[in-house]
């Protein structure tokens, strides 16, 4: 049974005072069957511990130190008064987060459950302390890992590099370094044998990343969301990966791992490459048209995310696989191109077709005018028109689909409502 205590005059979380040092740090949570989990920080001051119990109940989770919405508080600075003074609309609201002002946290012994981003939207904290008596997680320099501090789990957003990572570590955990600004350059320690996906997430400055002879493992775009990350470097030795033109790939470059978003060589591919992989092109500002080489036979879901610049995709005959969505969420494009000879795919009018054009697989985020499906489709594929549903094209007013497709997917939902032919 779930229950939701009230405390203060607040609904649907309860609120207590823990005390620490002398001082009152306070901690928005819930109770499920008598076990605590933490919400948010709502407190006034830049250290938080938390307790062991509260109410007598065990703090086992920590969800999130971020504050929750309804523990926001509104403000107004003279700067952004002065900004919006000439317009014709009131100023858009600021809001100070108690979580905003947390430079340092402290767990107890019983917390054994972490949220993947319990510490993200701390924007100012710079350590993680763990009481040595937890039987689950353990800190050193203010850096979270699991208590036998072979798993790097949390880097602090506001924590300055004073050296390298610890080179205790073998995993780097998901989301284990995410919006640090201070992250420039990463040198991957030499025991390192598994990243894991979006292990690295939202550091803005972020340029480089050293990869070692260690690793053995990368999980799907290792790299996110920084855009101004430029660069892979590998240590010749490593026997399972390899970087050319600063991309990273397997060792004997027949499947592209990723491209950082910041690269200038998004459009030099080796001969060698048969696999672009899953998120292979994300968020690269660089490319506009990519013609894929022919010695490539297979495209994954969503290789090519959120490239705010591309227009155009050349696909050779040698592709002999295409995996559900492969473009998505990028905001110009407008054309997928098939070599003729390709025996399992065609284009149509921008659009991707499988070769007899009796499955429709993807529509292009941006096509003018009223677009009518050719009568020879019989099946219209699970999300062919994602970017069409979510609202990415806007420069067309309709789709026409024939009378006889009947098996359209839950997903095809689009803005306006389809006519039948």
């Amino acid at each position: 049974m779930r229950i939701f205590g009230r405390k203060l005059f607040f609904l649907a979380l309860c609120i207590t005072a823990i005390t620490c040092a002398g001082e009152t740090n306070e901690f928005a949570y819930s109770v499920v069957d008598d076990q605590v989990t933490i919400k948010g920080y709502i407190g006034t001051n830049t250290v938080a511990k938390i307790s062991d119990f509260i109410e007598g109940k065990s703090v086992i989770h920590l969800s999130s130190l971020s504050t929750p919405r309804e523990f926001w508080v509104e403000y107004y600075s003279a700067a952004h008064i002065r900004k919006y003074r000439n317009s014709i609309c009131p100023p858009p609201k600021l809001y100070r987060k108690a979580s905003d002002r947390l430079e340092s946290v402290t767990l107890p012994p019983g917390i054994t459950n972490l949220s993947v981003m319990a510490f993200e939207w701390c924007p100012r904290l710079a350590a993680i302390t763990v009481d040595e008596r937890n039987p689950v997680f353990s800190s050193e320099d203010g850096i979270l890992m699991n208590k036998e501090q072979s798993t790097l789990i949390v880097y602090p957003p506001a924590k300055k590099p004073t050296g390298a990572l610890p080179t205790t570590i073998t995993h780097i955990a998901p989301g284990a370094l995410a919006k640090n600004s201070w992250l420039r350059n990463l040198r991957i320690p030499s025991n390192v044998t598994h990243i894991g996906p979006v292990a690295i997430r939202s550091c803005p400055n972020l340029r480089s990343v050293i990869i070692p002879a260690s690793v053995t493992s990368i999980g799907p775009r290792p790299v996110s969301m920084c855009d101004d990350f430029s660069e892979y470097k590998v240590d010749p030795r490593n026997p399972n990966f390899t970087a050319e033109q600063g991309m990273l790939f397997n060792k004997d470059a027949t499947r592209l791992i990723q491209c950082p978003p910041a690269s200038p060589n998004v459009s030099t591919l080796p001969n060698s490459l048969k696999t672009i992989g899953t998120g292979a092109f994300y968020k690269c500002k660089a490319l506009t048209v990519l013609e894929i080489p022919d010695s490539v036979t297979r495209i994954e879901r969503k290789a090519f995310l959120f490239c705010p610049n591309l227009e155009t995709l050349f696909i050779p005959a040698s592709v002999i696989s295409i995996e559900d969505l492969p473009v998505d969420s990028c905001y110009k494009f407008k054309d997928f191109t098939v070599d003729p000879d390709n025996p399992n795919y065609s284009a149509v009018d921008g659009v991707l077709f499988n070769k007899d054009r009796s499955r429709l697989i993807q529509f292009p985020t941006i096509k003018e005018g009223i677009y009518e499906v050719p009568a020879t489709v019989t099946t219209i594929g699970e999300h062919a028109f994602q970017n069409y549903r979510r609202g990415y094209a806007k420069r067309f007013s309709d789709i026409v689909i024939p009378a006889h497709i009947k098996n359209l997917d839950k997903t095809f939902a689009p803005r306006s409502e389809s006519a039948s032919k």
